[in-house]
């Protein structure tokens, strides 16, 4: 990837638990949680993470059947280790 785009692979809706035992519900179909396939040189992210992402902000690429997604690195909100 180039110029700041990751691309990811949409995780079906979880619901994950906090350190502290706050639990995240699911995005009512709506799914906000992705894998980072592939990152451009010098990225803070990295292959295999799991990000939240912004509903709308990517554009859907079709690769071998597969639906992906490019997404501007600066638009992810964060990344989160799910249970």
């Amino acid at each position: 990837m180039k110029n700041g785009y990751v691309l990811i692979k949409d995780i079906e809706n979880v619901e994950t638990k906090t350190a502290s035992g706050i639990i995240i519900p699911s995005t009512s179909g709506r799914n906000r949680y992705a894998e980072i396939i592939a990152v451009p040189e010098g990225s803070k992210y990295k292959v295999g993470d799991t990000i939240i992402k912004p509903i709308g902000k990517g554009t859907e690429v079709w690769l071998e059947g597969e639906i992906y997604e490019s997404l501007k690195e600066d638009f992810i909100f964060g990344y989160v280790e799910l249970n």
